[in-house]
């Protein structure tokens, strides 16, 4: 959208030379397996910290990020 900042956050266990030249493309090498977390406690807070990490680098935080869940439809039945 012309005149509104945007970065991509890309998560994937790839190197990061592999988007070097690609404007506005923040990549972080990790993967968050989520069969793993769900099997793991101990990885599912491991993978909470990384993530809260991210977030803090980048400036994020709960006072200026707003997540709004997705509204499924109910099948009328």
């Amino acid at each position: 959208m012309p005149g509104k900042p945007f970065h991509l956050l890309l998560l994937s266990p790839q190197s990061d030379n592999e988007f070097l030249n690609l404007p506005n493309v923040l990549h972080y090498n990790v993967e968050f397996n989520p069969d793993r977390m769900y099997d793991d406690l101990g990885h599912w807070m491991y993978c909470t910290e990384v993530m809260r990490g991210i977030l803090e680098s980048l400036g994020v935080s709960s006072k200026n990020l707003f997540w709004c869940p997705p509204k499924p439809k109910i099948p009328k039945g």
